[in-house]
């Protein structure tokens, strides 16, 4: 149930962005010098995408239109039920492209997953100060009714502004609640969204980490 209520809360965030003006973002390509590469950490490059990005190194990243990345993918899953589960809850996000994995053995049931999101042709018009509120109103109105939004702020990241997001899911499930932290990021007329999902328990820890892989994006 957590894992389809997900998919729904990630068709929100596209419906955010998909009502929203035909005004165009911030344009913030090149606007940042690449960071170096943490100890212990691999870089990810997407061509298609126009991004890069670094991860740990437990984190196993798939390309949502490579075959071969589709076929692994389905391999995986094959041989574990609790990867397969992460895999399909980060790639049913709309406008995927890219989503990873925490393969490490101490992840647990509700595997850390990240899903990346790229829409092109489509902007949340003016990223003023209003851009927060329509953003929140978006994502509120409809969330299922185990889910809330606990926080959603501007921020600033190397690359440029952005707007945070977390919303806690309740469940009954052994594995307990689980948490998405979103990262939502305007660059002229398309959008990145960084949608990362772990455990409540294991957030504390994880937050940081998830916040140092964004900050690593760079736009090309």
């Amino acid at each position: 149930m957590i894992r389809s209520n997900l998919i729904r809360f990630a068709a929100v965030l596209g419906v955010t962005v998909a009502g929203c003006k035909a005004v165009e973002g911030p344009a913030r390509t090149h606007s940042a010098p690449a960071p170096a590469i943490e100890t212990g950490w691999h870089l990810y490059r997407s061509e298609t995408h126009r991004f890069s990005i670094s991860l740990p190194v437990k984190w196993s990243v798939f390309d949502l239109e490579s075959d071969a990345d589709m076929s692994a993918m389905t391999k995986l899953g094959a041989t574990d039920k609790d990867v397969k589960a992460a895999l399909a809850s980060a790639s049913g996000v709309p406008n995927a492209a890219v989503v990873a994995i925490d393969m490490g053995p101490e992840a647990g049931k509700l595997r850390p997953t990240l899903a990346i999101a790229h829409r092109t042709g489509l902007s949340m018009g003016a990223f003023d100060e209003d851009a927060v509120r329509r953003y929140k109103l978006g994502i509120q109105t409809s969330l299922q009714p185990n889910a809330s939004l606990s926080k959603a702020e501007k921020i600033g990241l190397p690359i440029g502004a952005a707007i945070f997001s977390r919303v806690d899911f309740e469940s009954k499930e052994p594995s307990g609640n689980l948490v998405t932290e979103s990262y939502f990021i305007p660059n002229s007329d398309e959008t990145y969204i960084f949608r990362f999902a772990c455990s409540e328990a294991n957030e504390p820890a994880l937050s940081q980490i998830f916040r140092r892989v964004v900050d690593s994006l760079r736009l090309r």
